[in-house]
């Protein structure tokens, strides 16, 4: 068993005021609705389980699932996530922080994610480069698309109920 950490950074400016962006981050079926590659989201516990599309590594089939908590602290215009144990071969934590801008809104990403992967010792060391790689362009696609609804368009890629 294979057991990677990887942990992302990142912000981004946008044309929109900060309540309307904690409101979209706030909502987080309509948040999610913006991550590519979410195959469900579905409530579990109190919080909500990701369900991420199977990809390959190397011919072998991977697929992603955990679970998450969310607190929302409107005031301070953030929204933080902690795992929710025991569920799926992951666990995420992080946070959104809002902040006014020149442009009109700042929001910084911080999360770190450990996902167990049942693969052959000789793929353990490429694997990490390549999840972090991965959940880097995820991530990367996720903000582009928050960004492009925030500014007047639809980043959306599904329904987000």
């Amino acid at each position: 068993m294979a057991k990677i950490k990887v942990k992302i950074q990142r912000s981004r400016e946008m044309a929109s005021r900060p309540a309307d962006v904690f409101s979209l981050l706030a909502d987080v079926p309509d948040s999610v609705s913006h991550f590519p590659d979410v195959d469900s989201l579905t409530p579990e516990a109190g919080g909500y389980r990701w369900t991420m599309k199977a990809t390959a590594v190397a011919g072998i089939q991977v697929q992603t699932i955990y679970a998450c908590r969310y607190h929302l602290d409107a005031d301070e215009l953030s929204v933080r996530w902690e795992p929710i144990r025991g569920v799926g071969n992951g666990q995420v934590h992080g946070s959104w922080n809002i902040e006014p801008s020149a442009r009109g809104s700042r929001v910084d990403l911080v999360t770190e994610f450990e996902i167990e992967l049942n693969l052959p010792f000789l793929l353990r060391g490429p694997a990490k480069p390549f999840v972090r790689g991965e959940l880097g362009r995820l991530i990367d696609d996720y903000l582009e698309n928050l960004v492009a609804t925030l500014e007047g368009g639809d980043g959306r890629l599904r329904s987000p109920r």
